[in-house]
């Protein structure tokens, strides 16, 4: 057998005798089972678009900054958890903080002490930083790419980006002519609360990111519960959705440092677990529609460190 750990496909050679000698050979081009796990998983990702007619490899970035508001008399920096991305829209502020005034008006809103300051336009809104979990993420996301696309290629580069999540649309990102890594959560990242919608009602994907769990579409229920008291535990929900144009993955994770711990795992020897799974095992490259719910817990109080991810679940389009 002829083949290469990056390459899905390889040829496997077949000798034939003719009167006892050894002088005929068939070559047949078969599924490259030496391939290197990280490689099935992210191959795709680095390959030219051919299906646009175009050679180049472009990759981009998504990432979050969340809403900060700035209050100058306190000396301080206040997080509505409510109104990360609410500030797109005047109405949807309004609503957000009317939300935070008016408790009463919601069962599952308290009072916060700083919503009159809000109210009062005595806090400024401020972008002013990115979760370092996400940051790590998508470094490690950056050099694991370039590397493949190296190891593929030496000749070519692979063009990647970030871009912030409020500059773009769903749609910018299935016309994009490239392929699209998504960090955040459905609060920080309205592409992510847009993408899980479409891939649940039009591809019957099981899973959905929640405020505090991963959710069962078909119930309604919380199949992964984040743990935040006894024993913290984070979860990591990852989406691959492959066009006939574009792919698209998604780690939506309501901690920065589990959605770090969750690149980790799936660009390390370990995700050769997954293709043990029945979904992965029939084909030399991941499923066109998958995903996988991973487990993080922190080693630290501050979330500095974390322990290894755990894949708790994989499901796949057959």
């Amino acid at each position: 057998m002829i083949a290469d750990r990056h390459m899905p496909l390889c040829l496997e050679i077949e000798h034939h005798s003719v009167h006892n000698e050894n002088i005929a050979c068939i070559l047949r081009v078969v599924p490259n089972s030496r391939m290197d796990p990280t490689v099935r998983l992210w191959l795709p990702h680095v390959l030219p678009t051919v299906a646009r007619g175009d050679r180049a490899r472009k990759i981009q970035l998504v990432y979050t900054e969340p809403l900060m508001f700035l209050d100058e008399e306190l000396r301080c920096f206040v997080r509505f958890l409510d109104i990360n991305l609410a500030h797109q829209d005047n109405a949807s502020v309004k609503h957000a903080i009317d939300k935070y005034l008016k408790p009463e008006a919601s069962e599952d809103c308290l009072a916060n002490p700083y919503a009159k300051r809000l109210a009062g336009k005595l806090l400024r809104a401020k972008q002013h930083y990115r979760p370092s979990g996400e940051v790590d993420a998508a470094q490690e996301m950056r050099s694991h790419l370039m590397k493949l696309s190296q190891d593929i290629d030496p000749h070519s580069s692979v063009e990647i980006k970030e871009v912030l999540s409020l500059r773009l649309s769903l749609p910018d990102i299935l016309a994009h002519d490239g392929n699209t890594v998504l960090f955040g959560n459905a609060r920080t990242n309205t592409l992510i609360a847009e993408l899980q919608g479409k891939l649940a009602e039009q591809h019957g994907m099981p899973f959905s990111l929640a405020e505090r769990s991963v959710i069962n579409n078909h119930t309604g229920a919380s199949a992964y519960a984040d743990e935040v008291s006894n024993g913290e535990t984070f979860h990591c929900l990852i989406s691959r959705w492959q066009t006939e144009s574009n792919i698209i993955t998604m780690f939506a994770g309501n901690n920065g440092r589990a959605v770090s711990a969750t690149m980790k795992l799936l660009t390390s020897k370990l995700v050769s677990s997954v293709f043990q799974n029945r979904y992965f095992a029939e084909s030399p490259l991941a499923p066109r529609l998958f995903q996988m719910v991973c487990s993080v817990r922190p080693a630290d109080a501050l979330h500095t460190a974390v322990e290894p991810a755990k894949i708790e679940s994989v499901w796949a389009s057959q």
